[in-house]
């Protein structure tokens, strides 16, 4: 008799835990009920109340309806209960996993956790019920089919704002290379992974940032202009220039030039530490979101640095004396001209080719990549030339 009320009892008694329960250590009595003959689970919301009990023989409804996504986001995809979890499997074609599913309570929230060795265990335990195995749930081409999508929609479902991505343009290419809000895609990671990132990105900026920032201020602290007098002759003078650079205009250049490139490889190296620090402090995802730090300025500081920093280069080369291109002298060997305006042309062509051809197709390959996964991971026909 108990056990014949048994229902009514779980019915004003529902299980409050989230996961199934199994009731084979209720079925005491041999013979009467067991696990085998009787599959109950109960499955409870976060506020306790029972959202659905299925029994064995009851037939379950896993037919997709119309409003279903394919592809859902990370907020709805955690909304999902076990019914649309076991729609969404029938959708893609894993109907035969639908109902074990949704007997373990797999919702949304853990749909993209289930691995190969979840699926086995919930596959035993499906057997150890005495359930009739079914065909695709042996074979392990359909798990693998299935774990290959559940891969997909955890891509898809964590990077929302990856979607919505376009192939820059080359002028849209240009920009973002010198704001590099090219390094703000990074999407779908965990908060440990992109605090790493973070740490790992500014360290590295801060390290070459400071390199160059000695090198700039060498260049800065020796454009000075040094004069020896004799005490007793004042008009007996001897000056030397910084780096040999003679003309008034090219001096000044290189001066201010090597000037604002030490202040901005500076700033960029202190930021970097700042944002590693400020990070570091850090402790969970939710603090990591509401936290924007500094962020792409020490790399737009290192960018700009860069480009202020050809300029002493180029200077050196043309108008240091004997040796620029502008002040070789009629003795000199055809070798040193040659070399001399090789030095002088290479450094335009370089230019061109790191900061306007190559850098930017890396920018563009970045982009091109993103999308081509997502349009990959949605199945849509995309062609891109």
């Amino acid at each position: 008799d108990e056990m014949a009320e048994l229902p009514a009892y779980l019915q004003a008694n529902p299980v409050t835990s989230a996961s199934s329960k199994r009731l084979s250590a209720l079925a005491a009595a041999p013979g009467e009920l067991s696990a085998a003959s009787l599959d109950v689970s109960v499955h409870a919301s976060v506020d306790g109340s029972t959202e659905a009990t299925s029994f064995y023989g009851q037939v379950l409804d896993f037919t997709p309806s119309r409003n279903l996504p394919e592809w859902p986001g990370a907020e709805e995809l955690d909304r999902w209960n076990e019914q649309q979890v076991g729609e969404w499997l029938t959708l893609k074609g894993h109907g035969d996993f639908a109902k074990m599913f949704f007997r373990d309570g797999i919702s949304g929230k853990l749909l993209t956790k289930v691995t190969e060795g979840h699926l086995d265990r919930m596959f035993f335990s499906d057997m150890a019920d005495g359930h009739h195995s079914r065909t695709n749930l042996v074979k392990v081409g359909p798990k693998l089919k299935l774990l290959e999508d559940l891969r997909r929609l955890d891509r898809v479902s964590r990077k929302p704002a990856t979607a919505k991505l376009e192939i820059p343009s080359y002028p849209v290419q240009i920009l973002r290379l010198l704001t590099f809000t090219w390094a703000e895609t990074s999407e779908g990671k965990t908060a440990e992974e992109s605090k790493s990132e973070v740490i790992e990105t500014m360290n590295l900026t801060a390290m070459v940032s400071a390199l160059i920032w000695t090198i700039c201020w060498s260049l800065f602290f020796g454009s000075h202009q040094d004069c020896f007098c004799d005490v007793n002759q004042p008009a007996a003078c001897w000056c030397s220039t910084g780096f040999d650079i003679r003309e008034a205009y090219p001096r000044i250049v290189f001066y201010c030039c090597s000037g604002i490139g030490t202040f901005f490889f500076m700033f960029s190296t202190l930021l970097a530490i700042l944002q590693m620090l400020m990070t570091n402090e850090l402790s969970d995802e939710s603090e990591l979101d509401g936290f924007s730090g500094t962020g792409q300025t020490p790399g737009v500081l290192f960018g700009v640095g860069t480009f202020i920093l050809l300029g002493p280069i180029y200077i050196f080369c043309i108008w240091t004396h004997d040796l620029g291109t502008f002040h070789i002298q009629e003795d000199s060997t055809h070798l040193e001209k040659a070399f001399s305006w090789l030095l002088v042309l290479s450094i335009p062509l370089l230019f061109f080719h790191a900061f306007w051809l190559k850098l930017p197709s890396l920018v563009c390959n970045v982009y091109k990549a993103k999308v081509l996964q997502s349009a990959k991971d949605r199945a849509l026909a995309v062609f891109l030339s």
